[in-house]
């Protein structure tokens, strides 16, 4: 399901301030640095034969990345902060604890 139309033309994404987008935005692009640095060593580990833990880590830390970039890109398109299932405001609080989220809590535990 995606955003509602009316919905993408409000500043306020998903009801977050602007404040509260750029403290997301800049939590984001650091997640998104760290995860980088994790795939990149976990390569390097990698090459050098590594066990099968850290090839599940290198897969774990690819979907995290994968993650964290569709919510920057979501940032930049004004979907941020909206569910994806019910397209209902996340809210800040959930934003804040989970930022690279897609769901709000009421459909992230019916999943």
């Amino acid at each position: 399901m995606s955003v509602p139309t009316a919905r993408l033309g409000d500043r306020a994404l998903g009801g977050i301030s602007d404040g509260d987008a750029a403290a997301l935005r800049a939590a984001l692009l650091d997640h998104r640095r760290a995860r980088a640095d994790q795939i990149e060593a976990l390569l390097l580990l990698a090459a050098t034969g590594a066990d099968v833990v850290e090839r599940r880590e290198l897969v774990l830390a690819q979907a995290v990345l994968a993650d964290v970039v569709a919510a920057l890109e979501r940032l930049d398109d004004g979907t941020y902060g909206w569910c994806v299932r019910c397209t209902e405001p996340i809210g800040a609080t959930r934003l804040h604890a989970a930022p690279r989220t897609r769901f709000c809590i009421g459909c992230a535990l019916e999943r």
